[in-house]
């Protein structure tokens, strides 16, 4: 402890990251000892290894590294807008849900959206301990009422990649305006409080949207639609920086136009969101 309060508070931060890192790393490592050797089959369906389609399975393992490239897409993009003092920071933080939602899609995310309806849930919200929690009963055979013929480890891939764009795509509204460690804070509650339950009431079969009829092929609810009203909403609350309102308001007034850092990179990252987008719409068709 005397180490601790004699060091800096970088140092301290640094610390702290590093343990948290080595106990989801311990998980990591816990949860392949524990899964089966053995081909998991489809949790509630006996789905047969044969029903996999080779085809099916082959397409959406490239739409899901077509939807990956998306993260980096929008970090150049809204790093190529973002202030030159700020173009490094804003790309990192559009990189941040790359590491902080596989995890949590892994652990419970998952479950949360794609297994079975939760009782007394109305459809709002699945329940991981069926499907999805520390990834059980994510193995090679597919699950017939979610992806037929594709296994359910790519399944589980493909939609970790709609969970990771999703809350990059906020970043824009927020960026140079908030640290490092909020921001952590906030992707991993988002993720769970809002994505998880909004997937499965749109995507999931037994879903509540979903049983409405609603029919969501490209994440236009799911994606879209909860990172759009999430986007403004968090800069609202953060409220105007102090930098760009008039003095008369109680602000410096000192940045009332912000050239954009990087317009080349800006146009990288759009050529990159557009073409992972083409995987993001196609990969929902298999």
């Amino acid at each position: 402890m005397g180490i601790l309060e004699k060091a800096s508070p970088t140092v301290t931060k640094v610390l702290v990251v590093g343990c948290l890192l080595r106990c989801l790393f311990a998980i990591f490592v816990a949860m392949c000892v524990a899964a089966p050797k053995d081909p998991v089959k489809g949790v509630g369906q006996e789905t047969e290894l044969e029903a996999i389609n080779s085809g099916d399975t082959a397409w959406l393992l490239i739409s899901t590294g077509a939807v990956l490239i998306m993260t980096p897409g929008v970090a150049f993009f809204y790093g190529g807008l973002a202030q030159h003092k700020n173009f490094v920071s804003t790309i990192m933080q559009a990189f941040i849900p790359l590491a902080i939602v596989p995890i949590l899609w892994s652990i419970i995310g998952f479950g949360l959206a794609f297994g079975d309806t939760a009782e007394y849930s109305n459809g709002v919200i699945g329940d991981p301990s069926k499907l999805g929690g520390l990834m059980f009963g994510v193995g090679a055979a597919p699950l017939a009422n979610l992806a037929a013929t594709i296994p359910m480890t790519v399944f589980f891939m493909f939609q970790l990649m709609f969970a990771v764009i999703t809350p990059a795509l906020i970043i824009g509204a927020i960026a140079d305006r908030v640290n490092p460690s909020a921001l952590c804070i906030f992707i991993g509650l988002w993720h769970l409080i809002v994505y998880c339950p909004m997937a499965h009431m749109v995507w999931h079969p037994t879903g509540l949207i979903r049983k409405l009829g609603v029919l969501d092929f490209a994440g236009g609810l799911v994606v879209h639609i909860t990172s759009g009203y999430a986007a403004p909403l968090a800069a609202v609350y953060l409220g105007r920086s102090r930098k760009s309102v008039a003095p008369e308001m109680g602000g410096s007034g000192s940045e009332h136009v912000k050239e954009p850092a990087n317009v080349p990179i800006v146009m990288l990252g759009t050529a990159l969101l557009w073409f992972g987008w083409f995987g993001a719409v196609l990969g929902v068709l298999v």
